[in-house]
């Protein structure tokens, strides 16, 4: 019996089909936005929940970027990458998504993960947007959870009371209106498991953007407009020669690329082939592993294509990383795959070294995310923001211990 390979990619067929589908949610929606009445001009986004409705204020604005990637999550506009199958969606990222944590320790309710545990996004990430004007001041601020500097996808947070010490490490990008403050606080009442997550779900039904006002209708939220990654599938061809089966496709500059493959169009795996930083090249992928004992094997390659020149480093081995400290500069010199050395330099002197134990370096698109594990110093990890090839700011925090933020360098360790 023969086999078959076939290879997804630009298939304007079921592209179409997705699009005639959205139309029709969004007329749906346009239906729904003309039974909300408002008196004050803005951009609005109802969220509409299995235990009440409230309205939040979008500061579009202040920060456009951040608002155009919820407004086109929320309407389907945006395609988004499905990273459990390696599909491409353009139907609402949040509808039946749930409010996963109710955390009263810290005062907010979290939303936006596609996974229900705090893991997950649209399968990119985008730059944070600060605004000193904009606080987590009181009760009802919208803001983007993250996990460190530059790392904002789909997961949203609401505070409970004022929380100033998410100012700068969080973006604002909305408020609850004040009339609709109490169905927040009832959601931040409800009983959560040891987790901080409601027993009962608390889902999000739909989220309905409302434009109000020439200003307001006039804000595009494209993400071509606004600076987003744009994800799309790409065209490869396959090649069976023998026992080994190889994917080629044109690997772009500035971009993440994704693989998965089917047996039966049903059930998907979905593998990162990571983050490619230059000039775009044809690359070779062998999926012989993923043919054994196969009949037939589907495959798709999905681009997630950001819109600027990526600084961060592949690697930080051969480099010298400087943080400065409050009280000093620590550097830091990764000699091998996984050590280094050290050299803490205090401003009133009585300098201190030693070993670095093991490192972790995890480059994403607009940071690098560094956990050091030092010999007789407290472990560290911080996320690298790089403003040029060789210097940015970071922010992290000491493990055990408090925040720490400010500006690096890093040097080539035979300098």
């Amino acid at each position: 019996m023969g086999k078959a390979f076939w290879i997804f990619g630009l298939c304007s067929g079921l592209m179409m089909l997705v699009a005639a589908r959205s139309t029709a949610e969004t007329a749906a929606e346009t239906a729904a936005i003309s039974l909300v009445a408002t008196q004050e001009e803005g951009l609005f986004a109802e969220i509409n929940t299995n235990k009440g409705a409230f309205r939040c204020r979008l500061f579009y604005k202040q920060t456009p970027q951040t608002v155009a990637n919820f407004i086109g999550l929320a309407e389907g506009s945006k395609v988004w990458l499905d990273e459990r199958s390696g599909d491409l969606r353009t139907r609402s990222f949040y509808q039946g998504l749930l409010f996963h944590r109710v955390d009263r320790q810290v005062q907010v309710i979290q939303a936006g993960s596609p996974s229900g545990d705090g893991r997950g996004g649209p399968g990119y990430t985008f730059r944070d947007e600060f605004d000193s004007q904009l606080r987590h001041s009181k009760a009802g601020v919208l803001s983007m959870a993250n996990s460190g500097l530059n790392s904002n996808g789909s997961q949203f947070f609401i505070t409970l009371t004022a929380t100033s010490s998410f100012d700068d490490l969080h973006s604002v990008f909305g408020e609850v209106v004040e009339e609709d403050l109490d169905v927040i606080a009832t959601l931040g009442g409800v009983a959560v498991d040891d987790n901080n997550k409601p027993i009962e779900d608390v889902a999000i039904e739909r989220i309905v953007i409302d434009r109000v006002g020439a200003d307001a209708n006039a804000f595009n939220s494209s993400a071509e407009a606004r600076g987003l990654p744009v994800v799309s599938f790409v065209q490869a061809g396959f090649e069976f020669v023998e026992s080994r089966a190889t994917l080629l496709f044109q690997q772009s500059g500035n971009a993440e690329h994704w693989m998965s493959f089917s047996g039966d169009l049903r059930s998907w795996s979905n593998n990162p082939l990571g983050l490619f930083i230059g000039q775009a090249r044809d690359l070779l992928v062998d999926v012989t592993p993923t043919t054994q004992g196969m009949d037939q094997q589907f495959y798709r390659i999905v681009k997630v294509q950001y819109p600027e020149l990526l600084l961060t480093p592949a690697s930080i081995r051969g480099w010298i990383v400087r943080l400065s400290l409050p009280k000093g500069i620590l550097n830091m010199g990764f000699t091998d795959p996984d050590t280094g050395i050290f050299l803490l330099q205090n401003n009133d002197g009585g300098d201190a070294g030693g070993n670095i134990l093991s490192y972790i370096w995890d480059r994403e698109a607009y940071r690098a995310v560094l956990f050091v594990n030092h010999d007789s110093l407290s472990d560290i990890q911080v996320s690298l923001d790089f403003r040029n090839a060789t210097a940015g700011v970071y922010g992290g925090r000491i493990i055990g211990g408090g925040r720490i933020s400010g500006n690096f360098v890093i040097d080539p360790l035979n300098e």
